[in-house]
Order: C-alpha cells, then structure tokens, then sequence
C-alpha cells in the first residue's frame, strides 16, 4: 500500500523517486500501526524499480489495456497499482505470483470498484502468464 501511495505522490507531485522512499521512511512506514514490520527493502526497490525505467513495465500493461486505451487515461492510483504489480511480478521471482496478485487485488479493492480490480486481476493474471512462458522472469 505504502508503495502505491509514493508512487501516487510522485506523479501528483513530481520529486524523485530516493526523496519519496526517505520521506516515506522517515514519516510513514516506520510510524505504521500495523502488526507485521513493513519490508522497508521491497517498498524502495519497488518504488525506485518502477521509477528507474517505467517505459517496458507501461507497454506491457498497454498491450492488455482496450483498444483506443492507453496507459495515461488510466485513473493515477489505478495506474500505481498496475505498474507495481507488473513491476513486481517481472523482477521477484521468490514472490509467488499468485500471492503478488492477491496482495495487489486487495489493494484495488480499497481505492476501485469491481470494475477496476477486475482490470487489476487480468492485468496481472495475463502478466504472469507471459512471464511463466517466458520462463517466470520475462523482465518488465
């Protein structure tokens, strides 16, 4: 969640991607009232990751997205979710990629309708599977 929301505030916001991960250290994740420890190193190298190069991960939802869509006319949040999850699914493979689809559709439900996590589950799904002909890592 935490992930989404830097990347939402960096395209609302502008900044880079390092001052975004050390505010979100300094006065989100390490102040969390969650019951589990946030895995601060899986948040900074999704955020940084799908920052660094975000052209390879957007053509790839592109190409799933209906035609006449692209990537831009997708809702910011619905946008983060898309490319975290595609980002993730592509360069962690010790992730199941069932459980990176869950915790991503979860994530939808809190900000989308059934509509939108639909989009998010198909997306994924679809992702996964290129990603399991290409031998699990096809790379973003």
């Amino acid at each position: 969640m935490a992930a989404v929301q830097a990347l939402y505030q960096l395209e609302m916001t502008g900044g880079t991607a390092g001052d975004v991960i050390r505010e979100f250290m300094l006065h989100r994740i390490n102040r969390s009232k969650n019951r589990r420890p946030p895995d601060v190193a899986l948040f900074s190298d999704l955020v940084a990751g799908v920052m660094r190069d975000p052209g390879p991960v957007d053509a790839r939802i592109a190409r799933l997205l209906m035609s006449g869509w692209d990537i831009e006319r997708l809702e910011a949040t619905l946008r983060a979710i898309l490319r975290l999850g595609v980002y993730e699914l592509a360069n962690h493979e010790a992730t199941p990629a069932e459980v990176v689809i869950a915790e991503y559709v979860d994530i939808a439900h809190a900000f989308h309708d059934d509509r939108a996590v639909g989009l998010v589950n198909g997306v994924l799904d679809s992702v996964s599977g290129e990603l399991r002909s290409a031998g699990r890592n096809g790379g973003a």
